[in-house]
């Protein structure tokens, strides 16, 4: 091109996006004009991408987070440090505060959990209010946390029991990756790339919007306690940075 760039790659991180018609057609006029190798974050990503602008020869490279960063740590340390319950089963979500990651569902559900548990929510956005709103509705308040923007994750993650992540679409969550990474055991929605990101032995998939069935996988995976397998040996180093940067480095060099 002008710049004189001979290799352009493209990054997919969900395929949903390409739902409307006009943003499809925008797609492949600059897919046909540009030309860059496709890269997408996830199997299920790639193909919804191939589905709505009719690409090949993409490339998936899932995202990988910083393995010495995330890692398992001491959980009283970390309840102490960001005021949370010591004694309560903590149910941890990070990620904005959006309708399309369905914190709402998983308040809802709180309500049908022992009441010893506790969610704690991390993360900022437009549903903040209405979130806050809910859990009084519900006569959640007091066993829901807002801890708003946390800017070190990796501190925050082992003071959880359980890392839930009840989204509505998703392309390759990266929370759940980290979650996994400092050992904490997931249950997610069986939404995108979730699927791929979920350690299959001490990770548990649900149906999105289907707060009976988060309840009872909630319910069934803090029964069993901490798993004899500690979800780190999924995500390590499968999803680490490293190979990710190898990965990318491999196809920018071909």
């Amino acid at each position: 091109m002008a710049a004189g760039i001979s290799r352009r790659i493209h990054v997919e991180h969900d395929g949903w996006h390409y739902a409307a018609p006009r943003r499809r057609l925008l797609a492949r006029m600059v897919d046909r004009l540009v030309a860059p190798r496709r890269v997408a974050v996830s199997h299920v990503t790639a193909t919804q991408v191939a589905g709505a602008l009719g690409t090949i020869g993409q490339t998936v490279i899932p995202n990988g987070v910083d393995l010495d960063r995330f890692r398992p740590g001491d959980s009283l340390a970390a309840r102490v440090e960001f005021g949370l319950p010591r004694e309560a089963f903590l149910i941890g979500c990070i990620g904005r505060l959006e309708r399309v990651k369905g914190q709402d569902v998983l308040i809802r559900t709180l309500a049908r959990l022992d009441t010893r548990c506790h969610l704690v929510l991390a993360g900022d956005g437009s549903e903040h209010a209405n979130l806050e709103a809910l859990a009084k509705v519900w006569g959640m308040a007091d066993r829901v946390t807002f801890l708003g923007q946390v800017n070190r994750p990796e501190r925050l993650y082992p003071a959880f029991d359980l890392f839930c992540l009840p989204s509505r679409a998703e392309g390759f969550p990266r929370s759940l990756i980290e979650a996994q990474a400092c050992g904490i055991p997931v249950v997610a929605t069986d939404v995108g790339g979730s699927r791929e990101a979920v350690c299959p032995q001490t990770g548990r998939l649900v149906p999105s919007e289907n707060e009976d069935e988060l309840a009872a996988a909630i319910t069934e995976t803090l029964a069993f306690g901490p798993p004899s397998l500690s979800p780190r040996a999924f995500v390590d180093p499968a999803f680490s940075n490293a190979l990710m940067l190898d990965r990318y480095r491999a196809l920018t060099a071909a």
